[in-house]
């Protein structure tokens, strides 16, 4: 993606997660898939369906133990200590944002989320290096 595009798209999807953030909520599942494009350098997040109030703790997995909000995208602090906070919004629009530069997701786990593949990657975002 050009420069100049990347940089009115990230504008964008910062005016909204402002928005989001001053509402007391977090997204907690902001990934590409979820930021449509609504015009030349204009976004509107989407799929709020696992936005919760900032602060709440909850369950690191949804319905049947599967992993709550995407991989790829999770800050290190939800790793942890399964903390929804704005700060965690912001991680994820890095790890998107880093996307659009390079054209492949931040993190790879070479394909489809598994136990043998979701842990080990879980580790590596958590950790401190």
């Amino acid at each position: 993606m050009a420069e100049d595009d990347m940089r009115r798209y990230a504008a964008s999807m910062l005016q909204g997660l402002r928005d989001v953030h001053e509402e007391g909520c977090v997204h907690c599942d902001l990934k590409p898939q979820n930021v449509l494009i609504a015009g030349p350098g204009w976004t509107k997040i989407a799929d709020f369906g696992l936005a919760k109030r900032a602060g709440a703790q909850g369950s690191r997995s949804g319905h049947a133990g599967f992993l709550r909000g995407t991989l790829l995208y999770m800050a290190p602090e939800f790793v942890e200590k399964s903390e929804y906070e704005p700060l965690s919004d912001a991680w994820s629009l890095g790890c998107i944002v880093s996307e659009m530069a390079t054209g492949m997701p931040t993190w790879r786990y070479g394909g489809r989320a598994t136990t043998s593949t979701t842990a080990p990657l879980l580790l590596h975002i958590d950790s401190d290096e």
